[in-house]
Protein backbone atom coordinates (compact mmCIF):
# COMPACT_ATOMS: atom_id res chain seq x y z
CA UNK A 1 0.00 0.00 0.00
CA UNK A 2 3.00 2.35 0.52
CA UNK A 3 3.60 2.21 -3.23
CA UNK A 4 -0.08 2.76 -4.00
CA UNK A 5 -0.73 -0.83 -4.97
CA UNK A 6 -3.35 -3.15 -3.54
CA UNK A 7 -2.94 -6.87 -4.09
CA UNK A 8 -5.98 -9.04 -3.74
CA UNK A 9 -5.36 -12.77 -3.51
CA UNK A 10 -8.31 -15.05 -4.10
CA UNK A 11 -7.91 -18.62 -2.87
CA UNK A 12 -10.15 -21.17 -4.47
CA UNK A 13 -10.80 -23.75 -1.79
CA UNK A 14 -11.98 -27.21 -2.79
CA UNK A 15 -11.84 -30.86 -1.96
CA UNK A 16 -8.91 -31.62 -4.26
CA UNK A 17 -5.39 -30.32 -3.59
CA UNK A 18 -5.09 -29.12 -7.20
CA UNK A 19 -8.09 -26.85 -6.86
CA UNK A 20 -6.94 -25.62 -3.44
CA UNK A 21 -3.61 -24.50 -4.91
CA UNK A 22 -5.19 -22.42 -7.71
CA UNK A 23 -5.09 -18.72 -7.03
CA UNK A 24 -5.66 -15.44 -8.90
CA UNK A 25 -4.06 -12.07 -8.26
CA UNK A 26 -5.66 -8.71 -9.01
CA UNK A 27 -3.48 -5.61 -8.81
CA UNK A 28 -5.06 -2.16 -8.45
CA UNK A 29 -3.01 1.02 -8.80
CA UNK A 30 -4.84 3.51 -6.58
CA UNK A 31 -2.58 6.41 -7.59
CA UNK A 32 -3.21 6.22 -11.32
CA UNK A 33 -6.31 7.92 -12.67
CA UNK A 34 -8.41 6.20 -15.29
CA UNK A 35 -10.42 7.74 -18.07
CA UNK A 36 -12.18 11.00 -17.21
CA UNK A 37 -15.94 10.64 -16.83
CA UNK A 38 -17.83 13.62 -18.30
CA UNK A 39 -20.28 15.35 -15.98
CA UNK A 40 -22.92 14.93 -18.69
CA UNK A 41 -23.03 11.17 -17.94
CA UNK A 42 -24.38 11.73 -14.43
CA UNK A 43 -28.17 11.93 -14.40
CA UNK A 44 -31.34 10.51 -12.93
CA UNK A 45 -33.91 8.09 -14.28
CA UNK A 46 -37.53 8.78 -13.42
CA UNK A 47 -40.14 6.09 -14.07
CA UNK A 48 -43.60 5.51 -12.65
CA UNK A 49 -42.57 2.64 -10.37
CA UNK A 50 -43.81 2.17 -6.79
CA UNK A 51 -45.71 5.47 -7.05
CA UNK A 52 -42.54 7.45 -7.75
CA UNK A 53 -44.70 10.05 -9.46
CA UNK A 54 -48.32 9.37 -8.56
CA UNK A 55 -48.32 9.75 -4.78
CA UNK A 56 -44.63 10.70 -4.80
CA UNK A 57 -42.94 13.47 -6.79
CA UNK A 58 -46.28 14.73 -8.12
CA UNK A 59 -47.86 16.74 -5.31
CA UNK A 60 -51.48 15.62 -5.82
CA UNK A 61 -52.74 14.24 -2.49
CA UNK A 62 -56.00 12.63 -3.69
CA UNK A 63 -55.77 9.12 -5.05
CA UNK A 64 -58.16 8.24 -7.90
CA UNK A 65 -59.27 11.86 -8.26
CA UNK A 66 -61.11 11.18 -11.53
CA UNK A 67 -62.87 7.98 -10.36
CA UNK A 68 -61.37 5.98 -13.23
CA UNK A 69 -58.91 3.68 -11.43
CA UNK A 70 -61.26 0.69 -11.41
CA UNK A 71 -60.80 0.21 -15.17
CA UNK A 72 -58.56 -2.48 -16.63
CA UNK A 73 -55.93 -1.33 -19.17
CA UNK A 74 -56.51 -1.60 -22.91
CA UNK A 75 -55.45 -4.84 -24.57
CA UNK A 76 -56.20 -6.93 -21.48
CA UNK A 77 -59.08 -8.78 -19.85
CA UNK A 78 -59.80 -10.28 -16.44
CA UNK A 79 -59.84 -14.04 -15.97
CA UNK A 80 -60.54 -15.38 -12.47
CA UNK A 81 -59.03 -12.33 -10.82
CA UNK A 82 -55.99 -12.18 -13.09
CA UNK A 83 -55.15 -9.61 -15.75
CA UNK A 84 -54.18 -11.37 -19.01
CA UNK A 85 -53.30 -10.11 -22.50
CA UNK A 86 -56.20 -9.71 -24.91
CA UNK A 87 -54.79 -8.12 -28.10
CA UNK A 88 -57.31 -6.03 -30.00
CA UNK A 89 -55.63 -6.94 -33.28
CA UNK A 90 -54.22 -10.42 -34.04
CA UNK A 91 -51.02 -9.07 -35.59
CA UNK A 92 -50.13 -7.48 -32.24
CA UNK A 93 -49.39 -10.96 -30.89
CA UNK A 94 -45.84 -12.16 -30.37
CA UNK A 95 -45.07 -14.84 -32.99
CA UNK A 96 -48.83 -15.14 -33.57
CA UNK A 97 -49.48 -16.34 -30.03
CA UNK A 98 -50.90 -14.71 -26.93
CA UNK A 99 -48.36 -14.53 -24.11
CA UNK A 100 -48.98 -16.62 -21.00
CA UNK A 101 -48.11 -13.62 -18.83
CA UNK A 102 -50.64 -12.69 -16.16
CA UNK A 103 -50.85 -10.33 -13.19
CA UNK A 104 -53.11 -10.58 -10.18
CA UNK A 105 -55.61 -7.72 -10.32
CA UNK A 106 -55.28 -5.89 -6.99
CA UNK A 107 -58.52 -3.90 -6.95
CA UNK A 108 -61.69 -5.08 -5.24
CA UNK A 109 -63.57 -1.78 -5.10
CA UNK A 110 -65.29 0.12 -7.89
CA UNK A 111 -63.93 3.32 -6.37
CA UNK A 112 -60.42 2.64 -5.00
CA UNK A 113 -59.23 4.96 -2.19
CA UNK A 114 -62.78 6.27 -1.61
CA UNK A 115 -65.53 5.26 0.80
CA UNK A 116 -68.81 6.61 2.15
CA UNK A 117 -69.67 7.36 5.76
CA UNK A 118 -73.05 7.48 7.51
CA UNK A 119 -76.02 8.28 5.27
CA UNK A 120 -74.27 8.35 1.90
CA UNK A 121 -74.66 5.86 -0.94
CA UNK A 122 -72.06 5.73 -3.72
CA UNK A 123 -72.24 4.61 -7.33
CA UNK A 124 -70.28 5.27 -10.50
CA UNK A 125 -72.34 6.67 -13.36
CA UNK A 126 -71.68 7.57 -16.99
CA UNK A 127 -74.91 9.38 -17.91
CA UNK A 128 -73.43 12.86 -17.38
CA UNK A 129 -69.66 12.65 -18.04
CA UNK A 130 -67.40 15.60 -17.35
CA UNK A 131 -65.61 14.86 -20.64
CA UNK A 132 -64.40 11.91 -22.72
CA UNK A 133 -61.17 11.56 -20.73
CA UNK A 134 -63.06 11.00 -17.46
CA UNK A 135 -66.32 9.30 -18.43
CA UNK A 136 -67.20 8.10 -14.92
CA UNK A 137 -68.54 10.38 -12.20
CA UNK A 138 -69.11 9.65 -8.54
CA UNK A 139 -72.80 9.81 -7.69
CA UNK A 140 -73.41 10.53 -4.02
CA UNK A 141 -76.93 9.99 -2.71
CA UNK A 142 -77.42 11.72 0.64
CA UNK A 143 -80.20 10.39 2.83
CA UNK A 144 -79.47 11.87 6.26
CA UNK A 145 -77.15 13.68 8.65
CA UNK A 146 -73.41 13.03 8.65
CA UNK A 147 -73.29 11.78 5.07
CA UNK A 148 -69.73 12.04 3.80
CA UNK A 149 -67.38 11.02 0.99
CA UNK A 150 -63.85 10.21 2.14
CA UNK A 151 -60.54 9.86 0.30
CA UNK A 152 -57.64 8.14 2.06
CA UNK A 153 -54.94 9.57 -0.22
CA UNK A 154 -51.81 7.55 -0.87
CA UNK A 155 -51.36 5.58 2.38
CA UNK A 156 -52.87 8.55 4.16
CA UNK A 157 -52.38 12.28 3.57
CA UNK A 158 -49.45 13.97 5.28
CA UNK A 159 -51.21 16.99 6.76
CA UNK A 160 -48.80 19.48 8.33
CA UNK A 161 -49.72 22.15 10.85
CA UNK A 162 -49.50 25.65 9.36
CA UNK A 163 -49.44 24.40 5.76
CA UNK A 164 -52.01 25.71 3.28
CA UNK A 165 -53.87 23.37 0.92
CA UNK A 166 -55.76 24.04 -2.30
CA UNK A 167 -58.93 22.00 -2.93
CA UNK A 168 -60.83 21.81 -6.21
CA UNK A 169 -63.57 19.63 -7.64
CA UNK A 170 -66.24 19.59 -10.31
CA UNK A 171 -69.89 19.22 -9.27
CA UNK A 172 -73.08 18.70 -11.24
CA UNK A 173 -76.48 19.29 -9.63
CA UNK A 174 -78.53 17.82 -12.47
CA UNK A 175 -79.84 15.17 -10.05
CA UNK A 176 -81.10 17.64 -7.48
CA UNK A 177 -78.53 18.44 -4.79
CA UNK A 178 -77.92 22.06 -3.86
CA UNK A 179 -76.62 23.38 -0.57
CA UNK A 180 -73.53 23.36 1.60
CA UNK A 181 -70.61 20.96 1.53
CA UNK A 182 -67.96 21.03 4.24
CA UNK A 183 -64.52 20.04 3.04
CA UNK A 184 -62.19 19.03 5.85
CA UNK A 185 -58.81 17.47 6.42
CA UNK A 186 -59.09 15.06 9.32
CA UNK A 187 -56.72 12.95 11.34
CA UNK A 188 -57.00 9.18 11.29
CA UNK A 189 -59.04 9.43 14.51
CA UNK A 190 -61.46 11.98 13.05
CA UNK A 191 -60.04 15.20 14.48
CA UNK A 192 -60.65 18.16 12.16
CA UNK A 193 -57.28 19.63 11.14
CA UNK A 194 -58.62 22.12 8.56
CA UNK A 195 -62.03 22.86 7.09
CA UNK A 196 -63.97 25.17 4.83
CA UNK A 197 -67.57 25.37 3.59
CA UNK A 198 -68.58 25.57 -0.06
CA UNK A 199 -72.03 26.43 -1.39
CA UNK A 200 -73.12 24.17 -4.25
CA UNK A 201 -75.40 26.16 -6.53
CA UNK A 202 -77.91 24.83 -9.02
CA UNK A 203 -76.50 24.37 -12.50
CA UNK A 204 -77.47 22.43 -15.60
CA UNK A 205 -73.83 21.57 -16.32
CA UNK A 206 -70.56 20.87 -14.55
CA UNK A 207 -69.11 23.66 -12.40
CA UNK A 208 -65.67 23.87 -10.80
CA UNK A 209 -65.34 24.76 -7.11
CA UNK A 210 -62.15 25.94 -5.40
CA UNK A 211 -61.12 26.56 -1.81
CA UNK A 212 -57.95 27.09 0.19
CA UNK A 213 -57.52 26.26 3.87
CA UNK A 214 -54.71 26.06 6.42
CA UNK A 215 -54.12 23.13 8.76
CA UNK A 216 -54.24 23.80 12.50
CA UNK A 217 -52.87 20.37 13.33
CA UNK A 218 -50.74 17.58 11.88
CA UNK A 219 -51.18 13.91 11.02
CA UNK A 220 -49.15 11.85 8.53
CA UNK A 221 -52.18 9.58 8.05
CA UNK A 222 -54.79 12.25 7.39
CA UNK A 223 -57.73 12.08 4.99
CA UNK A 224 -60.00 14.34 2.96
CA UNK A 225 -63.68 14.36 3.98
CA UNK A 226 -66.55 15.97 2.05
CA UNK A 227 -69.61 16.24 4.31
CA UNK A 228 -73.05 17.00 2.84
CA UNK A 229 -75.69 19.01 4.71
CA UNK A 230 -78.83 18.45 2.61
CA UNK A 231 -80.52 15.37 1.25
CA UNK A 232 -80.30 14.79 -2.48
CA UNK A 233 -78.04 13.38 -5.18
CA UNK A 234 -74.85 15.05 -6.37
CA UNK A 235 -72.35 14.19 -9.09
CA UNK A 236 -68.65 14.80 -8.44
CA UNK A 237 -65.51 14.46 -10.56
CA UNK A 238 -61.81 15.43 -10.49
CA UNK A 239 -61.58 15.96 -6.74
CA UNK A 240 -58.08 17.35 -6.18
CA UNK A 241 -55.98 18.52 -3.23
CA UNK A 242 -52.53 20.10 -3.48
CA UNK A 243 -50.28 21.82 -0.99
CA UNK A 244 -50.23 25.50 -1.92
CA UNK A 245 -46.45 25.45 -1.63
CA UNK A 246 -45.06 23.22 -4.37
CA UNK A 247 -41.63 23.47 -5.98
CA UNK A 248 -41.45 27.05 -7.25
CA UNK A 249 -45.12 27.28 -6.20
CA UNK A 250 -46.28 25.98 -9.56
CA UNK A 251 -49.96 24.95 -9.84
CA UNK A 252 -50.24 21.23 -10.58
CA UNK A 253 -46.69 21.13 -9.30
CA UNK A 254 -44.14 18.87 -7.68
CA UNK A 255 -43.41 18.26 -4.00
CA UNK A 256 -40.85 20.83 -2.97
CA UNK A 257 -39.01 18.52 -0.56
CA UNK A 258 -38.42 15.75 -3.11
CA UNK A 259 -37.49 18.06 -5.99
CA UNK A 260 -35.04 19.94 -3.77
CA UNK A 261 -33.26 16.67 -2.94
CA UNK A 262 -33.01 15.78 -6.63
CA UNK A 263 -31.84 19.27 -7.51
CA UNK A 264 -29.02 19.03 -4.95
CA UNK A 265 -27.73 15.98 -6.80
CA UNK A 266 -27.10 18.26 -9.80
CA UNK A 267 -28.10 15.71 -12.44
CA UNK A 268 -26.99 16.56 -15.96
CA UNK A 269 -30.12 14.95 -17.39
CA UNK A 270 -33.42 13.37 -16.44
CA UNK A 271 -34.52 10.26 -18.35
CA UNK A 272 -38.31 9.84 -18.65
CA UNK A 273 -40.83 8.11 -18.76
CA UNK A 274 -39.31 4.62 -18.81
CA UNK A 275 -38.28 1.81 -18.79
CA UNK A 276 -41.06 -0.66 -19.06
CA UNK A 277 -43.54 2.15 -18.43
CA UNK A 278 -42.96 3.66 -21.87
CA UNK A 279 -43.74 0.30 -23.49
CA UNK A 280 -46.81 -0.62 -21.43
CA UNK A 281 -48.00 -4.11 -20.57
CA UNK A 282 -49.64 -4.22 -24.01
CA UNK A 283 -49.23 -2.16 -27.18
CA UNK A 284 -52.68 -0.66 -26.63
CA UNK A 285 -51.98 0.44 -23.04
CA UNK A 286 -48.66 2.20 -23.70
CA UNK A 287 -48.66 5.90 -22.74
CA UNK A 288 -49.15 8.60 -25.36
CA UNK A 289 -47.50 11.94 -24.58
CA UNK A 290 -50.19 13.85 -26.49
CA UNK A 291 -52.82 12.82 -23.95
CA UNK A 292 -50.65 14.05 -21.05
CA UNK A 293 -50.68 17.78 -21.90
CA UNK A 294 -53.33 20.45 -21.48
CA UNK A 295 -55.95 20.77 -18.70
CA UNK A 296 -55.52 17.91 -16.21
CA UNK A 297 -59.22 17.03 -16.28
CA UNK A 298 -58.90 16.36 -20.03
CA UNK A 299 -55.92 13.99 -19.77
CA UNK A 300 -56.35 10.26 -20.04
CA UNK A 301 -54.59 8.09 -17.47
CA UNK A 302 -51.89 5.51 -18.26
CA UNK A 303 -51.54 2.12 -16.63
CA UNK A 304 -48.11 1.41 -15.17
CA UNK A 305 -46.69 -2.10 -15.72
CA UNK A 306 -46.00 -1.96 -11.99
CA UNK A 307 -49.67 -2.34 -11.18
CA UNK A 308 -51.48 0.99 -10.85
CA UNK A 309 -52.85 3.94 -12.80
CA UNK A 310 -51.01 7.21 -13.35
CA UNK A 311 -53.29 10.22 -13.80
CA UNK A 312 -50.69 11.87 -16.07
CA UNK A 313 -50.92 15.02 -13.98
CA UNK A 314 -47.15 14.83 -14.25
CA UNK A 315 -47.20 14.79 -18.04
CA UNK A 316 -44.81 15.60 -20.84
CA UNK A 317 -45.04 19.37 -20.30
CA UNK A 318 -44.46 19.03 -16.54
CA UNK A 319 -41.51 16.76 -17.19
CA UNK A 320 -39.88 19.31 -19.48
CA UNK A 321 -40.62 22.09 -16.99
CA UNK A 322 -39.14 19.96 -14.19
CA UNK A 323 -35.91 19.54 -16.17
CA UNK A 324 -35.71 23.27 -16.81
CA UNK A 325 -36.39 24.09 -13.15
CA UNK A 326 -33.50 21.94 -11.88
CA UNK A 327 -31.16 22.93 -14.74
CA UNK A 328 -31.01 19.44 -16.24
CA UNK A 329 -31.24 18.31 -19.85
CA UNK A 330 -34.29 16.29 -20.84
CA UNK A 331 -33.78 12.76 -22.13
CA UNK A 332 -37.11 11.68 -23.57
CA UNK A 333 -37.76 7.98 -24.27
CA UNK A 334 -40.33 7.22 -26.97
CA UNK A 335 -42.26 4.08 -27.77
CA UNK A 336 -41.61 2.23 -31.04
CA UNK A 337 -44.62 -0.06 -31.03
CA UNK A 338 -43.23 -2.76 -28.73
CA UNK A 339 -44.76 -3.61 -25.36
CA UNK A 340 -42.75 -4.86 -22.40
CA UNK A 341 -41.30 -8.26 -23.27
CA UNK A 342 -41.66 -9.34 -19.64
CA UNK A 343 -45.42 -8.71 -19.85
CA UNK A 344 -47.49 -9.39 -22.97
CA UNK A 345 -44.63 -8.95 -25.43
CA UNK A 346 -47.04 -7.71 -28.10
CA UNK A 347 -45.81 -5.45 -30.89
CA UNK A 348 -46.97 -3.81 -34.10
CA UNK A 349 -45.77 -5.05 -37.50
CA UNK A 350 -43.16 -3.09 -39.44
CA UNK A 351 -45.74 -1.45 -41.68
CA UNK A 352 -47.40 0.11 -38.61
CA UNK A 353 -44.32 1.74 -37.05
CA UNK A 354 -44.54 5.06 -38.95
CA UNK A 355 -47.10 6.68 -36.56
CA UNK A 356 -44.78 6.00 -33.62
CA UNK A 357 -41.91 7.73 -35.41
CA UNK A 358 -44.14 10.69 -36.21
CA UNK A 359 -45.26 10.89 -32.58
CA UNK A 360 -41.61 11.10 -31.50
CA UNK A 361 -40.94 13.86 -34.04
CA UNK A 362 -44.00 15.72 -32.77
CA UNK A 363 -42.72 15.39 -29.19
CA UNK A 364 -39.40 16.91 -30.22
CA UNK A 365 -41.23 19.75 -31.96
CA UNK A 366 -43.34 20.38 -28.86
CA UNK A 367 -40.20 20.69 -26.75
CA UNK A 368 -37.94 22.78 -28.99
CA UNK A 369 -39.88 23.76 -32.12
CA UNK A 370 -40.59 27.40 -33.00
CA UNK A 371 -43.92 28.87 -31.92
CA UNK A 372 -44.88 29.01 -35.59
CA UNK A 373 -44.83 25.19 -35.80
CA UNK A 374 -47.90 23.12 -34.90
CA UNK A 375 -46.57 21.68 -31.65
CA UNK A 376 -44.39 24.63 -30.75
CA UNK A 377 -47.55 26.72 -30.93
CA UNK A 378 -49.24 24.27 -28.57
CA UNK A 379 -46.33 24.56 -26.13
CA UNK A 380 -46.70 28.33 -26.15
CA UNK A 381 -50.46 28.01 -25.61
CA UNK A 382 -49.67 25.85 -22.56
CA UNK A 383 -47.64 28.70 -21.09
CA UNK A 384 -44.06 28.19 -22.32
CA UNK A 385 -43.19 30.01 -25.58
CA UNK A 386 -39.43 29.46 -25.15
CA UNK A 387 -37.96 26.05 -26.05
CA UNK A 388 -37.46 23.49 -23.30
CA UNK A 389 -34.04 21.90 -22.63
CA UNK A 390 -34.62 18.69 -24.60
CA UNK A 391 -31.16 17.44 -25.55
CA UNK A 392 -31.55 13.69 -26.05
CA UNK A 393 -34.08 11.13 -27.21
CA UNK A 394 -33.98 7.38 -26.71
CA UNK A 395 -35.60 4.76 -28.92
CA UNK A 396 -37.64 2.40 -26.75
CA UNK A 397 -36.17 1.46 -23.42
Amino acid sequence: MKQGFLAVICLLAGSSPAIAQNRAAITVNATEKGAAIPATLHGVFFEEISHAGEGGLYAEMVQNRGFEDHRIPAGTKLENGWLVPFPQKPHFMLHGQVSDWKMEWPLQSRWPAWHAESNAQLSLVTDHPLNAATPHAMQVKITGRGAALVNEGFWGMNVEKGAAYRLSFFANTVKGYTGKVTASLQSASGQVLADTVLQISSSSSWKKYNATFTAKGSDPAGRLVLTFHQNGTLLLDMVSLFPVHTFRDRPNGMRADIVTLIQKMKPAFVRWPGGCYVEGITVESAPNWKTTIGPVEQRTASYSPWGYWSSNGFGYHEYLQFCEDINAAALYVFNVGISCEYRSGTFVPDDSVAPYIQSALDAIEYAVGPVTSRWGKQRAANGHPAPFPLRYVEVGK
